[in-house]
């Protein structure tokens, strides 16, 4: 009886399973959650073994590399919704500072709680 109970949670846990990211218009939504240009996100703290950010890149343009551990609960502010080889992005800058460019994978960055959300 214990397996048939434990058998039917599975099933119905994977057929909640979360949509993918999308974008329409100008908003992307994921997780029950809508975003769009202008809107600030924080940043909660780094999924990586050394809790580095995994899914929380900053960019230079040229090159990208993973977001340190210093970063956590800092705010980005979006400024460009992208879809790229069928994952969606968020691109913004952290706020009150002038560097490079903050890149989120969306759908990383929310399930591995990196990014906060309401």
């Amino acid at each position: 009886m214990k397996i048939l109970t434990i058998i039917c949670l599975m099933i119905t846990f994977s057929a909640i399973s979360q949509e993918p990211a999308k974008i329409e218009n100008d908003t992307l939504y994921y997780a029950g959650q809508k975003y769009w240009e202008g809107k600030e996100i924080r940043m909660g703290y780094g999924s990586a073994q050394n809790k580095d950010f995994a899914f929380i890149n900053f960019s230079s343009g040229l090159s990208a590399s993973p977001a340190g551990a210093g970063w956590s609960k800092s705010v980005i502010k979006i400024d460009k919704l992208y879809k790229q080889q069928g994952k969606c992005y968020i691109r913004g800058k952290i706020k009150g500072l002038a560097m490079n460019k903050a890149i989120v994978d969306i759908e990383g960055a929310i399930d591995n709680k990196e990014i906060l959300t309401e």
